[in-house]
Order: structure tokens, then C-alpha cells, then sequence
């Protein structure tokens, strides 16, 4: 959008198809709707004051007023769907890559949001890594004026526990949300693990006869793909599984997850990316459990919490000035309020943060869909109290609507469920790493080469170094690259669609 409020469009498609992207021209407005579940067109220009009201689930939206020459951008509850746009003197660009930003031969990184990206995986409160580049927020809905003021206009309260009754009617309705979420899902094909946000899913589809398919990737020994098969053979669905990357697939996929997370998404990815583009048929919708955690209890206590994090003696090694205390303000808690506290840490950042990652390398491929995230689903659940999502009463009410799921929810276990065996492919990781190592100019971005290095020869024997690693990869490829003809391969094989 330029000084002058005029608003250029350029649509891109990967071939495989990808996720829903609507285009809607009216009289006097245009509307542009990115999200994995189907809509109605004619419902959209009775509602287009509020589309947060109409579409409940994962969605971005822009809607342009030919009259008045502005642009009113909403994101849904979680913004899961990350899109950043760059303010200059004469236009606003927006995109969810940073390749198409037009800043790619100037990019500059925040030192202390890196720092806490390749800490967390993310960055608390939807903060941007890339100087001068923001990020449309979640539950907000912003306007860009025809001169160019960028303003957020709503933003939509955070759902609060009210300790609310987890009786028979709202245990229906709550089935009924997850359900009458799948009225709009096209073709469904469940991700099937032996994990307790799979299968409380799948038994309430199940048990109200929804038509879906299943299948998983990875480890063929590993449990979670052993129980998903079973599964899937005793109810009668339709299953498929593919095995995880080889050498030629891991540094294919990890330059895609570098270009469409722009450097920001772990290569750990690399399996479920070569499994949404080579197993899922086009026209599927991946289904998957996400964001179940958010009703049991994720964050047990201190040590899971740092599970899920870069150590502290990792960062340091990697940052010749680092400011680790933005951590321990997190997460340096007393054990006795930390459900509390996770709980709610989960939901407002993890969740958010995480997620968003892992959507944008999914969506060019494949509509993914999370029924646990849709608003009419949390706008009940996010009240219930701490004990009753301690309990994990809401996974174990889904779960025993289904006596086959049922049957096998509690034999999960952790022994033999390693789905990707890193440490048997680490070779493929530090020979991909390698070859970007030595192009990489550490000095310009603040991180020490020998501290790196120092990380590659202790990842043998170091499971979150190596998690480090996979983490690091996507960024220095991204950071290498971008502005040059690196990711030209992939610019081809993304159609430019005109209207």
C-alpha cells in the first residue's frame, strides 16, 4: 500500500496447492481471507465489520475500503498465521516472508530477540528478530489509513479462567464445538499418534461419525507410529505413513523451512514438511492435536520447563554479550505456582510463538487445521480451573467416548517412541551445517564461530545441542542467502497468481 492509499495485491501458490486464500472483490471493497477451513463467500460481506465473529478458527484477513483508501488487517485468537509488514516513509509491505519484504540486502537483527528466538524457539509477545520489521499481532485488528498510519483499532480480551462447572452440558457442548468445527474442514486427515491430544480428538470424531483418514510419519519402530497403525486397522480408517528424511531430503526440506519460516522454524520440521507434500493428496486437510496441552498440564514443574529450552551454558558459548536474564524473569519461579503459571505461559506465549513457526511452513503445502484452537471450543475451556486441567479431565471425558481409542489411551510410554532419531542422523545435520558454516559472517550478527563450533563437537553426546542445532541451521541459511538467487529454485515452483 502506497502515499497515496493505493493497494497492489500479488498472490503466490505453491504448486502443490496449499491453504485457502480467498480473494473476494466487491463494490466497494476487496476482501483477501487466508485460512485452512472453508467459507461461505456470501456470509462474509453481512459480517465483513467484525470477521472475528464469523471465523472462529485460524485465519488472517484484509480488507480494503476503495473509497476511503485503507486497510483494516485482522488476526485471529492465537495468529498462528505470522504476517510482517515494513513501514516506510512512502508504502507499507506486507507478507509472511521476509524474502518479499524488499529488505532482504538490508536485514538487521535485534541482538536480544535472537537471543531469545534461539533460546525459547520463539520470541514472548509476538516480538519481531528483524529490525524495522513488526508482526500483526494476535486478537488485534489494525488500520492503515490512506496516509500511511499504521494503528491497532481492537484488541480482543484473553479468555479467563472463571472455575466454571465441567458438568454434563458443558461436556456436550464442548464435544458439539470440536464437531461442528469439522463442518468446514475439507477432506480431514488426522495426524494419529499415542499421544493424549490425538486420540481424545479422534474418539470424538469417531463416536460422531466423522469421515477422516489417518497417518503419520517417522520411525516405523517407534511407539506412537505402532499405536497410530493399530488404531487406524481396528476402527477401519484408511491409513498411510512415511518414513523421515534421507540425506537429499533433509537439505531439500530445510532450505524450504528456511525460506517460508524466513530462518525463523527448526529443521526438525524437515519430516512432517516431506510428509504434508508427499504423502497428503492436494485437496486434504491435515488434521492435527495441537494445542491440547492447553487443557492438561504441559508445565509439571521446573524441569519441564527446561525441556523445552536452550541451556544456558549453550547460549553463552554462542553470544559474546548475553543477557540470559530475560529467561530466568520467565521462568525463575517457585515449583508451588508453576501449573499456574504454565498454564497461562502456554496459552499467551509457547502456544502462540511455537505454533506460528510450524503453520508457516505448513500452509504453502497443505490447509492444517487445529480444532482444539477454535474460539468457540477455548471460549469454554480456557475457564475451567486448575485442578479439573491437572486431572486431565477433559482428555479423559473425549477419550471414553470411544471404547476402541479408548482401549489404547493410557499405554503410551516414553521407552522406544523416538519418531525422528536424531542422534542416528546428527552426521546429516553437521554436514548440512558445515557447508553453511564457513560463509556464515558471525562477526555482522554478534555470534561467536567458536562457540559454534564448540556446540557441533558436544552435540554427539548433548540432545539439546543438537536441538540447538537444527534451530541455528534454518537461520544462518536464511541470513546467508536471502537477497541473493539462493532461494531462486524455490521462486520458480511458487505460481504467481494474476486476477
Amino acid at each position: 500500500m502506497n502515499s497515496q492509499g493505493n493497494f497492489s495485491l500479488k498472490l503466490y501458490q505453491q504448486k502443490k496447492g496449499g491453504s485457502n486464500f480467498y480473494v473476494l472483490d466487491f463494490k466497494s471493497k476487496l476482501f483477501c481471507i487466508h485460512t485452512p477451513y472453508a467459507i461461505n463467500p456470501e456470509s462474509i460481506i453481512d459480517n465483513y465489520s467484525d470477521l472475528t465473529s464469523l471465523l472462529d478458527n485460524t485465519f488472517t484477513s484484509f480488507v480494503y475500503d476503495k473509497k476511503l483508501k485503507s486497510l483494516v488487517i485482522e488476526n485471529s485468537y492465537f495468529g498462528l498465521q505470522t504476517v510482517y509488514y515494513l513501514h516506510k516513509s512512502n508504502k507499507v509491505s506486507i507478507s509472511p516472508l521476509i524474502h518479499h519484504l524488499d529488505i532482504s540486502d538490508k536485514i538487521e537483527v535485534d541482538d536480544l530477540n535472537l537471543e531469545e528466538h534461539l533460546t525459547l524457539g520463539y520470541t514472548t509477545n509476538q516480538k519481531s528478530v528483524f529490525k524495522d520489521v513488526h508482526i500483526f499481532k494476535k486478537r488485534s485488528t489494525y488500520k492503515i489509513s490512506n496516509n500511511l498510519d499504521v494503528k491497532i483499532t481492537r484488541v480482543i480480551d484473553k479468555i479467563k479462567e472463571s472455575k466454571i462447572l465441567f458438568n454434563e452440558d458443558l461436556k456436550s457442548k464442548l464435544e458439539l464445538s470440536i464437531v461442528s468445527d469439522f463442518e468446514n474442514v475439507e477432506k480431514p486427515n488426522l495426524g494419529i499418534t499415542s499421544g493424549k491430544d490425538s486420540l481424545a480428538l479422534l474418539s470424538i470424531l469417531i463416536q460422531n461419525n466423522k469421515a477422516i483418514k489417518s497417518s503419520n510419519f517417522g520411525n516405523p519402530k517407534a511407539q506412537d507410529i505402532i499405536i497410530g497403525e493399530k488404531i487406524s486397522e481396528v476402527l477401519d480408517l484408511s491409513y498411510r505413513h512415511i518414513e523421515f528424511c534421507n540425506t537429499k531430503e533433509f537439505n531439500f526440506y530445510s532450505k524450504q523451512i528456511s525460506y517460508f519460516g524466513s530462518g525463523l522454524t527448526t529443521a526438525s520440521y524437515v519430516d512432517m514438511v516431506k510428509y504434508v507434500d508427499m504423502l497428503l493428496d492436494n485437496d486434504e486437510s491435515y488434521v492435527m492435536g495441537e494445542g491440547g496441552e492447553c487443557f492438561r498440564t504441559f508445565f509439571e514443574d521446573k524441569k519441564s520447563f527446561d525441556r523445552y529450552v536452550t541451556p544456558e551454558n549453550i547460549i553463552k558459548k554462542i553470544f559474546k554479550k548475553n543477557n540470559y536474564g530475560f529467561f530466568k524473569s520467565y521462568f525463575d519461579i517457585d515449583n508451588q505456582i508453576i501449573n499456574e503459571f504454565g498454564i497461562d505461559y502456554y496459552r499467551e506465549q509457547r502456544l502462540t510463538g511455537n505454533f506460528s513457526k510450524r503453520h508457516s511452513i505448513l500452509q504453502p503445502y497443505v490447509n492444517k487445521v487445529s480444532p482444539f484452537l477454535n474460539k468457540k471450543f477455548i471460549s469454554l475451556a480456557f475457564q475451567l480451573d486448575t485442578i479439573t486441567i491437572k486431572k486431565q479431565s477433559l482428555h479423559d471425558y473425549f477419550a471414553g467416548r470411544n471404547n476402541t481409542v479408548n482401549a489404547f489411551y493410557d499405554l503410551r510410554s516414553e521407552n522406544g517412541n523416538d519418531t525422528q532419531l536424531w542422534s542416528k542422523r546428527l552426521s546429516i545435520i553437521i554436514e548440512k551445517l558445515e557447508s553453511l558454516h564457513g560463509d556464515f559472517n558471525y562477526k555482522k550478527w554478534n555470534i561467536s564461530k567458536d562457540g559454534v563450533e564448540n556446540i557441533i563437537k558436544t552435540s554427539i553426546t548433548n540432545e539439546r545441542a543438537v536441538y540447538f542445532l537444527l534451530r541455528f541451521l534454518p537461520l544462518i541459511e536464511f541470513l546467508n542467502y536471502s537477497g541473493t538467487d539462493y532461494y531462486n529454485d524455490i521462486e520458480e515452483e511458487i505460481l504467481h497468481i494474476k486476477l
